[in-house]
């Protein structure tokens, strides 16, 4: 694989070439790794180095968030901790590089020679660490660490999660004081897929790679009504159990509707990012691109581009006989001249084949009804526990307000 430059745009008209990768999602290895052939990435990045006109441009290699799955990479234990400290974030990082060293190799050329930025994702807020700066900052000269978004010339990079209210993160408080411990300070769409979906994911991880993920949850409903019990048990009892202990178990109306709103849409997809939601610091800056959504898509409005980067993690076509069809990866090229946007492009290129696809989703369907809880021991813990959880919504919200959300989550989690 190597870059091909734009036919129709001369090479003395640009001067900066950005790279612009996002939502690779490496993790620690094993058949939970996202992305095991990050080998075939690193070997794509090489080769602008060494492929003219390329090479001889000014190169910067961003990656926009969610290079790393740190939020599924556990700790030496074998733990998923919530409360995340700056010594468990370079266990993490460690794990990652001894799993995908090729990709590492790459980057320390990369950082030699070019420019390298890093951008916080919702998967690697473990970013914002300095002990993990510090020791990506040791792959080479050239990396920087752009926190949750840079500027180059007149184009915005972020990578998305702020926009979206599950995974928005406080960028003036980042972290948080649990005990004596610094921690980061999760978003509660982070707790909650930690505390729920994270210990589940051993089993059902392949649902996690399918698109649209909605259609395979259909095809399997016992994997989604697991998920919805899973999700009503820990919303309406585990999560308020922690809510005066734990300053990251903290209430929003904005966690309240949204919800809401899964459990009566039954929407397991990340919001859309709209181009009217994306911040757009001055007129000078004529490109943003966002990751997150891992959907490539390129949108103009007058004199202002939005490219949404797509993703290289590894995600299947669902097919209800068996799903095996690897979608193609994606990224994006900005080229510039004197800061000057001249041209930018969504690239699709085709990764190896992995170890693993996800094959027949139907075999999961008895081992989610294994899972599923008791329903007589629920109903007795939902009795005892009813009076307390109405005392506690009542102190956060117009009585009204919870009769409509518990009746909505009522009515949709029965039916």
């Amino acid at each position: 694989m190597h870059p091909i430059w734009p036919i129709a745009l001369p090479p003395r008209d640009v001067d900066h070439v950005l790279i612009v990768v996002s939502d690779v999602e490496i993790g620690s290895g094993g058949p939970t790794d996202d992305f095991p052939q990050s080998g075939a990435l690193a070997e794509l990045l090489l080769s602008y180095l060494d492929t003219p006109p390329f090479s001889d441009r000014q190169l910067s290699f961003v990656f926009n968030g969610d290079t790393f799955d740190f939020l599924k990479t556990p700790t030496g234990d074998g733990s998923y901790p919530i409360h995340i400290t700056e010594a468990a974030a370079l266990e993490k990082l460690a794990r990652v590089e001894r799993a995908h060293g090729a990709f590492f190799d790459a980057l320390r050329q990369l950082a030699t020679r070019a420019s390298v930025h890093f951008v916080v994702g919702n998967h690697d807020p473990e970013l914002l660490f300095p002990a993990v700066q510090r020791r990506l900052s040791d792959l080479g000269p050239h990396v920087h660490h752009a926190g949750f978004g840079l500027e180059i010339g007149g184009v915005r990079i972020e990578h998305g999660h702020q926009q979206d209210p599950m995974f928005r993160m406080d960028e003036s408080a980042p972290f948080a004081t649990v005990g004596e411990d610094r921690v980061l300070n999760l978003p509660w769409g982070s707790l909650a897929l930690l505390e729920v979906a994270v210990p589940l994911h051993p089993v059902f991880y392949p649902f996690d790679r399918v698109r649209p993920r909605s259609a395979s949850l259909q095809y399997v409903p016992e994997v989604r009504e697991l998920l919805l019990a899973k999700y009503w048990d820990y919303w309406t009892r585990e999560f308020w159990k922690l809510r005066d202990a734990d300053p990251l178990h903290r209430v929003s109306w904005t966690m309240l509707r949204q919800v809401a709103y899964r459990f009566s849409s039954r929407d397991p997809d990340v919001p859309e990012l709209t181009p009217s939601k994306l911040r757009r610091p001055s007129s000078a800056v004529t490109l943003a691109l966002t990751g997150h959504r891992h959907l490539p898509i390129l949108w103009d409005q007058d004199e202002f581009r939005w490219v949404q980067t797509g993703c290289f993690r590894n995600e299947f076509r669902f097919d209800a006989d068996d799903t095996r069809e690897l979608l193609p990866s994606a990224y994006a090229e900005v080229f510039l001249q004197c800061g000057k946007v001249r041209r930018s492009r969504l690239v699709e290129v085709d990764m190896p084949p992995p170890p693993q696809v996800p094959g027949d989703l139907s075999r999961f369907a008895p081992i989610a009804r294994a899972l599923m809880p008791k329903e007589g021991s629920a109903k007795e813990q939902d009795a005892q526990e009813a009076h307390e959880r109405r005392t506690r919504l009542r102190g956060l919200a117009p009585s009204g307000f919870v009769r409509t959300l518990a009746d909505t989550l009522r009515r949709r989690i029965v039916s």
